[in-house]
């Protein structure tokens, strides 16, 4: 009787043994589980940490591009704007340019229109001065083959003043005649021959010329003039000059003015009588 108790004691103590090594089993099995399942989350938690720290280091280095491309667009942009600058004052420099271009073009036509001017003025006085000798350009150009003459100031002539005239019918003893200005005059007593009688009183000056101090006169061989002749200028009844032939032509000649009235100086269209 007491085995049996001692056996279903110890069937029953092995039964509690059993169930607590079960229970104990199944403990551990579920704190391994957890164990698991912390391990789990922690690597996928490490994972998402990896993942970002790479988020973070590209975020990073977009940021260090876009700060380089906007300093770049920075650096383009103060670049453009002296571009900008430039082109402006090139611009106004330009513009002022054009400007004073046309001023200098309007002057220059100004002066084309003034030489214009002046050279039909001269065409038309030549014309009324050959009309007046009641000479025509053939006879002018005939005339000058026939007999040259060559002008030269004060300066390349070597006198002191006056005009130098070359040609072989000024005078049988010398090349040249030198006009003198009228100051020098006083002191020169030339031999003149009368002045012809005949001079008309249309007998005019064409040309006063006060570079060389002579003018020309509408009368020449054709009306018996001669070399050394003397004529005098007379405006308004009163004598005003004193002139002598120095170069002849058949219809006119140059003379050279001699004692001239500072005040009332020769003039273009003044008369012209025999001295």
């Amino acid at each position: 009787m007491g085995s049996k108790l001692g056996i279903i004691l110890a069937f029953f103590l092995s039964l509690a043994a059993a169930g607590g090594a079960y229970y104990l089993y199944q403990n551990l099995a579920a704190e391994r589980n957890v164990r698991l399942n912390l391990e789990k989350k922690y690597d996928e938690t490490r994972e998402r940490v990896l993942n970002l720290q790479s988020e973070k280091e590209q975020i990073k280095a977009a940021k260090e591009q876009f700060e380089a491309e906007t300093a770049e667009l920075q650096r383009k942009a103060q670049g453009f704007e002296a571009e900008v600058n430039q082109l402006r004052t090139q611009s106004s420099q330009i513009a002022s340019l054009k400007a004073s271009l046309e001023d200098q073009l309007r002057e220059k036509q100004a002066k084309l229109g003034e030489m214009e001017r002046k050279i039909a003025e001269l065409q038309k006085q030549a014309e009324d001065a050959m009309k007046a000798c009641n000479v025509t350009p053939s006879d002018v150009k005939t005339a000058l083959a026939a007999t040259p003459i060559s002008f030269s100031s004060p300066a390349s002539s070597g006198t002191s003043g006056g005009l130098v005239f070359s040609s072989a019918q000024t005078s049988p003893s010398t090349a040249s005649t030198v006009m003198a200005p009228a100051t020098s005059v006083p002191s020169v007593t030339p031999a003149v021959s009368p002045a012809p009688a005949g001079i008309s009183q249309g007998s005019r000056i064409l040309t006063v010329n006060r570079k060389f101090n002579f003018v020309v006169v509408n009368l020449g061989l054709k009306d018996g003039l001669k070399m050394g002749d003397q004529l005098k200028v007379v405006r308004s009844g009163s004598e005003r000059a004193s002139l002598q032939i120095e170069k002849l032509y058949d219809k006119f000649a140059a003379a050279t003015i001699l004692n001239e009235d500072a005040n009332n100086p020769v003039m273009e269209g003044d008369e012209v009588r025999k001295a």
